[in-house]
């Protein structure tokens, strides 16, 4: 699963540079619980063991999320005895246009700083 947003940006002032970069991670942070928390609340549900596991891990301006129980991987892709139910990749897919727009109103409110 991947599902990247590149923003390429110049600018002469080091104060604007500084507070985009300051809120470049709170944005992604904000962007992947919303990602985590459309996952839950879609994953199919038997024990609630799949659901538990979903968690999200933001490093500077990256975030991972994923599913901790080993059978994830068989629900989001399916086996040849079981048809898939994915929810990591319609998460993501759901969720784009918010993460975006969230991203922006970081930066908004960075340049206003």
């Amino acid at each position: 699963m991947s599902g990247k947003v590149k923003v390429e940006m110049e600018w002469t002032g080091d104060r604007v540079v500084s507070n985009v970069e300051a809120a470049s991670p709170r944005a992604v942070q904000a962007g992947a619980q919303r990602v985590e928390q459309t996952a839950k609340s879609t994953v199919a549900v038997d024990t609630g063991e799949l659901r538990d596991s979903i968690r999200h891990e933001v490093s500077g301006e990256e975030a991972r999320i994923g599913a901790g129980a080993e059978h994830g991987i068989f629900v989001e892709f399916g086996t040849y005895k079981m048809g898939a139910q994915p929810f990591l990749r319609p998460a993501v897919d759901n969720n784009k246009s918010a993460v975006e727009s969230e991203i922006g109103r970081e930066w908004a409110n960075a340049l206003k700083s």
